[in-house]
């Protein structure tokens, strides 16, 4: 299973992890980030409960909406 927001789209990253080893010399290996995904659930349109996997900052917007309606 992907770990990919369905509302933003958020997926896996690639990065440079520096290991430095002596004062000039740096071994560069790739790390990946992933997004802190977690499965919440929602109701559609028609008022029916649906679970989605959504990233943190995407649930922290949707609770802030529904304090400001």
């Amino acid at each position: 299973m992907a770990n990919i927001c369905e509302m933003c789209g958020k997926n896996k990253m690639k990065g440079n992890q520096i290991c430095i080893t002596r004062s000039q010399v740096s071994r560069r290996t790739i790390k990946h980030f992933e997004p802190n995904i977690q499965k919440t659930s929602l109701l559609d349109d028609g008022g029916n409960k649906r679970q989605v996997k959504l990233c943190t900052k995407c649930i922290k917007t949707l609770k802030k909406e529904d304090a400001a309606e």
